[in-house]
């Protein structure tokens, strides 16, 4: 089973959003289909009015969708998590040199974490598919005991139905 390891860093840029690979299709890649929406919690918003407090110390949260670039396709997949705010360029005064780093803590419905391959039983297929879902469900972007545990759980239903362990 092949990893997308790459694709799985726990925060990204909100102007450089992964190609996560599509749920449905297995063809497409996921890129954002709406604009990025940050809010902060009213206890924030008076920190920040106190003066003691600039909007580069606040944790954000944010909700992204993307839609999978195949037409047939166009699964949309909900995305929440954290965003802080940065300085990532260093350019100058210009509000545009603002970027939010999003650390996703859920996605759904989930992007596969490996590639399932063509012949595996539906029901082993099926189980995977589940095990993605925890990991990136909402219990954080590829944690790794989460991923570790994923391939341990795997392996006996793999290995039970004639397959090569993960």
């Amino acid at each position: 089973m092949a990893e997308a390891r790459l694709l799985w860093e726990e925060s990204y840029w909100d102007d450089r959003t992964p190609a996560f690979p599509c749920p449905r299709c297995d063809r497409g890649n996921l890129s954002p289909n709406s604009p990025l929406v940050t809010e902060y919690s009213t206890a924030a918003a008076n920190y920040l009015q106190s003066g003691d407090a600039d909007p580069l110390d606040i944790t954000y949260r944010f909700t992204q969708m993307l839609k999978c670039g195949v037409h047939d396709c166009g699964e949309i997949v909900a995305t929440i998590g954290d965003a802080e705010l940065f300085d990532r360029d260093n350019i100058g005064p210009d509000e545009d040199r603002y970027h939010y780093k999003l650390s996703p803590r859920g996605m759904h419905p989930a992007p596969p974490l490996a590639t399932i391959p063509l012949g595996t039983p539906e029901i082993v297929a099926n189980e995977l598919k589940l095990a993605f879902h925890f990991v990136l469900g909402g219990f954080g972007i590829l944690r790794e005991p989460a991923a570790d545990k994923c391939r341990e759980n795997s392996r006996p239903l793999r290995n039970s139905y004639g397959r090569h362990p993960v």
